[in-house]
């Protein structure tokens, strides 16, 4: 095969030698600058030899460069081509797709079963368009392409007499259409490198009898199904990124030229396009209607924005009569949804529950375990492996769900939830909501349990809080919805998502008080929830009062002697620890623990946490041998009921060694502190809360060693992680930028060191209260920098 360069390359080639812009050039021979830039990159040619030869008299060519440039314009194309498509000249990313498809079905494969791919997924999400570029991006490898719209067999057998006419073969006339057919096929037989592409595949066995005996060409299909067989390496297309989705949005509706980067928006309008293109789920064709809506109405983004957001499904339903796809995304997933429903009722059951739940990671658990609330079609198939599977099957040849086979879980589409939704009446959609939360409620664990049940709370969270939002929307009111809303809540702010967990904590509060009235232990749960929140962001007077009256409600309903009263004494006595109230602290640990080994007896897991919370308050007051007992005792405790490697065992080594750190015992220190990273990395895996808080403990040993090397690295680590896990405005990654700060302090890098305190502070100005520990801290530190600063300042000038 010949690899000339194309019109496109040239003109771009001779435009850049003579140093003309594009709008130059555009404006020069009378037309708009996007021609220009479509002509060079292939999307179409200019209309008339006259058009070319303008070109050439603008650019100052010579004869024989006009010559090429003419030449290139007739031959652009493969002879036998047949797109009945123009290339899309807002097609943006899908590079990894398009080099693999290519790497795929190239010809210099040796394997035969390399030069068949298949292009699946959810309607919408760009098949045929990516198939498109792909024809029109290598149409120079290959000595002929031809397009097969593949959804019926008279749309197979259209395309075939298409073909034929296209290669003029003697049989394009006849009437009996498998001569046509064989025709095409013998000509496939005898040539070589060409591309055939099935777009739209419905049933894989209509297109295996189109396909030539013997294959020597390369082989594209599209089909919404997962699976297609034919020999084809599937690749399954995902939404856009969100910076593809930017870009396509804002090239298509006008909003930004075609060579313009994104860096040219203003904030705002980079927000705005951020926030349409997630509203979205980055699915191509719904991005494609909001340009397109845009574009026409000349509505701002922040408009459309806010009609998405009000009347999403009407704005689904819009298409634009000149669109290159022929339904809008609600009539592409309504035609899906009834063709599944004629088919396979268990499936559409199954649909529906997904589509109340979070769209990522639902576990197939979840169906499992609560068939009994389900109805008796999908119960059945549940509780048949085989029909689950033809369920999953008929669902999976719509891609309206992907399902992960190594964690067990599905995952779908935003939109098709909405849509899926939409198609229910407001009892039936509040039905199913109030369903899924009593289900996803049966599954979620006691934050009690939270140590032996961690792994499952993570594997629910996202589908728990999702729940709440069911809850608020469709006013679920019932003692399920109270107790995942406060069960979500608790574990939450053991995330350290204080925001969240205090939103849905408040949702609880209300439903608790209303069910059960305002004296009732749960609030007073609730109550003491929302204190721990208070004072976990240092605003001790909120916490103060928050938990005495979770106190009094708690010793008037379940007695002086209960576990929960007993819980409510220690968080006091926290709250007084954390403000160094310490001779306030420490009776409320006493009365705490005295309770505990009266309720739980002396061995317990809770007279081990007094005990431990008392030796952190000892240490503080610097009474070590005391605190060194009674964290030893902890520790046996804690290893007796919950053995060597658990998270709790962790927490008893940590102030165990913290304790040997204020004692310059760094090398007992640091065997403990090992320990307890390789446990909480047993448990939690490298990228966790509590990894990072014991990198950070290292680090402060390794900077008391000076070893700050190795201090710095660990400081960097929790920061990253933290950072990933908490964000950039949160306490902890506050602490961590502090830290690392001080490092560069003790060093004298007092470059390093300033904008580091400079973030620490402007983060701790926001989310803590002026007279939180961790606050005062940095400004002292901030304060020595500044002082050492200009002290060295001084030096300079003497």
């Amino acid at each position: 095969m010949t690899n000339h360069v194309s019109f496109g390359e040239l003109l771009q080639g001779l435009r850049k030698k003579q140093k003309i812009s594009q709008r130059v050039l555009a404006s020069k021979i009378g037309v708009h600058y996007n021609t220009i830039w479509g002509w060079e990159r292939g999307d179409y040619l200019p209309d008339s030899k006259g058009m070319v030869l303008e070109l050439g008299h603008q650019l100052y060519l010579n004869d024989q460069e006009t010559r090429q440039l003419l030449e290139a314009s007739l031959t652009a194309l493969s002879p036998h081509w047949l797109l009945p498509f123009p290339r899309n000249s807002f097609f943006v990313g899908r590079e990894k797709v398009i080099n693999q498809i290519h790497d795929f079905i190239t010809h210099d494969h040796k394997d035969i079963t390399s030069r068949y791919c298949s292009l699946s997924g959810l309607g919408g999400i760009g098949k045929t368009q990516t198939a498109i570029e792909y024809a029109y991006r290598f149409a120079n490898n290959y000595t002929a392409v031809f397009w097969i719209n593949a959804e019926t067999y008279n749309n197979i057998i259209s395309s075939m007499v298409t073909i034929a006419t296209q290669l003029n073969l003697p049989e394009k006339q006849e009437q009996d259409q498998e001569k046509v057919t064989a025709a095409v096929a013998h000509w496939l037989i005898n040539h070589r490198d060409w591309l055939l592409i099935f777009d739209n595949i419905e049933d894989p066995a209509l297109v295996k009898r189109f396909l030539p005996p013997a294959r020597s060409g390369s082989f594209l299909y599209t089909s919404r199904r997962q699976s297609i067989g034919l020999d084809a390496r599937t690749l399954n297309l995902e939404p856009m990124t969100l910076e593809e989705g930017m870009r396509f949005l804002l090239r298509r509706s006008q909003i930004l030229e075609q060579e313009a980067s994104l860096d040219q928006l203003s904030p705002r309008e980079k927000l705005l396009a951020q926030e349409i293109v997630t509203a979205i789920d980055g699915l191509p064709l719904a991005l494609d209607q909001a340009a397109a809506y845009i574009e026409a109405t000349r509505c701002s983004m922040a408009d459309y924005l806010h009609l998405f957001q009000t009347s999403q499904v009407r704005l689904l339903d819009e298409r634009d009569i000149y669109a290159d796809h022929p339904m809008s995304v609600t009539k592409t997933f309504l035609l899906a949804f009834e063709q599944l429903k004629r088919r396979n009722s268990a499936a559409v059951e199954l649909l529906i529950v997904c589509a109340f739940l979070a769209p990522d990671q639902i576990p197939e658990d979840l169906l499992v375990k609560n068939t009994h609330m389900l109805g008796p079609t999908l119960q059945s198939a549940i509780a048949d492996p085989f029909l689950f599977n033809t369920a999953m099957k008929e669902i999976l040849s719509y891609s309206l769900l992907q399902r992960h086979s190594q964690t067990s879980t599905f995952t779908i589409h935003r939109l098709v939830q909405t849509i899926l939704r939409m198609t229910m009446d407001e009892d039936a959609q509040r039905q199913w909501a109030t369903q899924v939360v009593c289900m996803v409620n049966t599954v979620f664990p006691d934050f009690e349990e939270e140590l032996s049940h961690y792994a499952q709370a993570q594997l629910y969270l996202s589908h728990a809080i999702n729940c709440a939002s069911l809850i608020q929307t469709y006013n679920i009111i019932s003692l399920e919805a109270g107790r995942l809303l406060s069960q979500t809540g608790s574990h939450l702010i053991d995330m350290a998502h204080y925001t969240q967990a205090e939103t849905i904590l408040e949702q609880a509060y209300i439903l608790h008080a209303q069910l059960q009235g305002p004296e009732h232990p749960e609030v007073a749960f609730n109550l003491n929830d929302r204190a721990e929140i208070k004072r976990l962001q240092g605003k001790y007077t909120q916490a103060e009062t928050l938990y005495k009256q979770a106190l009094t409600i708690l010793e008037n309903t379940l007695g002086f002697e209960h576990v929960r009263v007993a819980s409510t004494l220690n968080n006091l006595g926290l709250l007084y620890y954390y403000q160094h109230k310490y001779e306030q602290a420490e009776p409320f640990y006493h009365h705490a623990l005295a309770i505990y080994k009266i309720v739980r007896g002396e061995d317990d897991t809770h007279v081990a946490m007094s005990l431990n919370n008392l030796a952190l308050l000892y240490t503080r007051q610097s009474k070590y041998a005391q605190a060194e007992t009674l964290y030893q005792q902890t520790l046996t405790i804690v290893e007796k009921n919950l053995g060597p490697d658990h998270r709790r065992t962790a927490t008893s080594l940590n102030n165990l060694a913290k304790l040997y750190y204020l004692q310059d015992k760094y090398e007992q220190a640091e065997q403990l502190y090992l320990r307890v990273l390789t446990i909480h990395k047993a448990i939690d895996g490298e990228d966790d809360l509590q990894v990072s808080l014991t990198l950070n403990n290292l680090a402060l040993l390794y900077t008391r060693q000076h070893k700050y090397t190795q201090a710095e690295s660990l400081f960097q680590r929790a920061l990253q992680m933290r950072l990933q896990l908490l964000g950039p405005e949160h306490p902890r990654t506050a602490q961590s930028l502090s830290d690392l700060a001080s490092l560069f302090l003790e060093q004298k890098q007092y470059a390093q060191a300033l904008p580091l305190f400079q973030q620490a502070l402007s983060i701790q100005e926001k989310v803590l209260e002026i007279d939180h520990p961790d606050r005062i801290a940095t400004l002292e530190r901030y304060q020595q920098l500044v002082a050492a600063i200009h002290k060295e300042d001084k030096t300079h000038v003497v």
